[in-house]
């Protein structure tokens, strides 16, 4: 016999549903070489140089339950004659 359905909701009402996050991953990167007429870097002072500039972030997670997973960030600056 089929059973009503306030007996199911009833019986589920008092379960508890576990939230799984999906496996993800997340890529960016950014880059720029911007003139300048005087630029210090680590101290040291450049004039008419340009300036390369760098930024990578990449994050991971691996499992549904987003309990293992891996990122990385990084950032570099380089000055260059033209």
């Amino acid at each position: 016999m089929p059973r009503a359905p306030s007996e199911i909701v009833e019986e589920n009402a008092n379960k508890g549903f576990k939230s799984y996050a999906e496996p993800s991953s997340r890529l960016s990167d950014q880059a720029g070489v911007p003139f300048y007429e005087e630029f210090n870097l680590d101290g040291k002072p450049f004039k008419g140089v340009n300036v390369v500039t760098m930024e990578l972030s990449f994050a991971a997670n691996f499992t549904t339950e987003a309990a293992a997973g891996w990122s990385l960030d990084s950032w570099r600056q380089e000055a260059t004659t033209p």
